[in-house]
């Protein structure tokens, strides 16, 4: 699964590839992030009444009608299941989607205790958006609104199945506008979800200290070494 990623470039970098009309929350104060992990605030793109939004989330999906945030944090959501999924199915029949922005995403090889980190990234594309499902839940206690999301994911492409089963869902460029609109139905939504092409993307090795979540330089995302 995707529970760690990066988002190495500045916020307006972000409002201008992906056209935000609006930002809201703490978005803007989220990037760069060079190591994501679960249960951050992190930044998402939504659309609202036709505009481009980008909003932040905590990483971890809470669905709205939880009594209480589970101990379990749910980074990630199996495309193949989540329409039946009892966790997210509401959501996603509402067709409460985002994107989430990013510039590569963690998945590490080899056996336990000697574990390497490799950092995915699309070719020619430093920016992408990894395909998001999101919703409200007000907390009982503070009486507080959270947005939430999860990243979907599906079966990994030839380049990810050497490190990993699963990939994060990267949404095509030409297909992020059908992702969020709310036109587009949840069966059309699925479409969207397959694994992105292998010979689109490339992977480098980086610093086991990565491992660290709270760890977090640029040095995280820079190549020690090819695959």
């Amino acid at each position: 699964m995707c529970n760690r990623y990066n988002i190495s470039v500045s916020a307006k970098d972000v409002a201008d590839y992906f056209g935000i009309q609006l930002v809201l929350g703490e978005a803007a104060n989220s990037m760069p992030n060079y190591n994501v992990a679960p249960t951050q605030t992190i930044a998402t793109v939504l659309q609202r009444d036709g505009d481009r939004v980008m909003d932040a989330m905590r990483w971890g999906f809470i669905p709205s009608w939880a009594k209480m945030q589970s101990k379990v944090v749910a980074t990630n959501a199996i495309s193949e299941e989540i329409a039946g999924k009892p966790l997210y199915r509401s959501a996603w029949k509402a067709r409460q989607r985002c994107l989430v922005p990013a510039t590569g995403f963690f998945e590490w090889r080899g056996e336990k205790g000697a574990k390497e980190p490799i950092n995915f990234k699309v070719k020619d594309q430093e920016l992408f958006g990894l395909a998001g499902v999101y919703d409200r839940w007000i907390d009982p206690v503070t009486n507080q609104a959270i947005l939430s999301c999860a990243i979907l994911t599906v079966a990994p492409n030839d380049l990810v199945s050497h490190v990993h089963n699963r990939m994060p869902v990267i949404v095509h460029r030409d297909e992020e506008n059908d992702w969020l609109s709310q036109d587009t139905t949840a069966d059309q939504a699925l479409s969207i979800c397959r694994p992105y092409e292998a010979d689109g993307m490339y992977g480098v090795l980086v610093d086991k200290k990565m491992g660290n979540s709270r760890w977090n330089t640029d040095e995280c995302i820079v190549s020690v070494g090819a695959l």
